[in-house]
């Protein structure tokens, strides 16, 4: 069981295997791998018809995209398909995912905080409330007037009403995003 197939790999015999046919070519196998029975296809015709079919559909070089067109299909397939609904539903997967390992009392919060109905309100005031001139406005103005009034309650005796505090922070607020909106007007003009 020691036979070795033997097979001429020179220039001659492969330029031969270019010019012949696939049954030539198997046949030229046979015979050079010492077999001396004669190859047959039973299904040549179904072979002719598919070799038939597959140069009716193959495409000339010309035809085929340049790498310009394929990255320009790349780009729009990746900015099509990565949108609002691609984020939303990652979103999703990742809030239920991690809701799954909370506590059920955490687990409940959590489902409420990220309804979409409260984070809808919650993005809203976010765009609004939560103004860095308001904030920094109502701090020094609750900052300034709570101590305005406290000194004032010591020196003429009155007793001082904590009230005050809340009342300042909330109109130094109003203060600071008015003086925002001023400066966006001018800024425009």
């Amino acid at each position: 069981m020691s036979e070795k197939i033997h097979i001429d790999i020179s220039n001659e015999s492969h330029d031969s295997h270019k010019d012949l046919g696939a049954e030539k070519r198997s046949e030229h196998i046979a015979k050079a791998s010492g077999e001396n029975r004669p190859v047959r296809h039973e299904h040549k015709d179904k072979i002719d018809e598919i070799i038939s079919k597959i140069e009716k559909s193959a495409k000339n070089s010309n035809e085929l995209p340049t790498h310009q067109e394929d990255t320009k299909r790349e780009d729009e397939y990746k900015k099509m398909h990565i949108g609002g609904q691609l984020r939303k539903q990652g979103l999703k997967q990742s809030v239920a995912r991690i809701q799954k390992e909370l506590p059920k009392h955490q687990r409940v919060f959590s489902k409420f905080i990220h309804n979409s109905k409260v984070d809808k309100i919650s993005e809203a005031t976010g765009a609004t409330v939560a103004r860095p001139s308001g904030l920094l406005a109502a701090g020094t103005f609750s900052l300034v007037a709570s101590i305005g009034v406290l000194t004032i309650c010591r020196y003429f005796g009155y007793e001082y009403n904590y009230l005050i505090g809340l009342v300042s922070l909330g109109a130094g607020f109003l203060i600071g995003i008015i003086f925002e909106g001023v400066i966006r007007i001018f800024k425009r003009a």
